[in-house]
């Protein structure tokens, strides 16, 4: 009888999460990995220097940012990107627009 107890005893305490789930279908399960993640960065780097250097790996590691921006194109060179398994060629800059975009900033300066 006593593990009966128990379960409805956690029933009652968790009964609040349980009807939110039901009625809206949000968990905390994207946060708590995350967090997962955040404590692994810091375990495999045995400890930062101080809070900036550590926010600064979380953001490198975890912030989904795009290392090969498309806004360093040299002239003549062309930016992919993929689309599940369909890679499109999406911009392509020629000398004359690299020219004219230079030829624009200096005369604004």
């Amino acid at each position: 009888m006593e593990p009966v107890k128990k379960a409805a005893k956690t029933l009652k305490d968790d009964l609040y999460g349980i009807l939110n789930y039901v009625e809206y279908r949000i968990t905390n399960a994207t946060v708590e990995g995350l967090n997962s993640q955040i404590e692994t960065l810091w375990k495999s780097a045995c400890g930062f220097r101080n809070k900036k250097r550590f926010r600064t790996a979380i953001l490198f590691h975890l912030g989904g940012l795009d290392l090969f921006p498309s806004t360093h194109l040299k002239p003549g060179s062309t930016c992919f990107m993929v689309t599940g398994f369909v890679v499109e060629t999406y911009c392509t800059i020629s000398w004359e627009e690299a020219l004219n975009g230079i030829n624009s900033i200096q005369q604004m300066a």
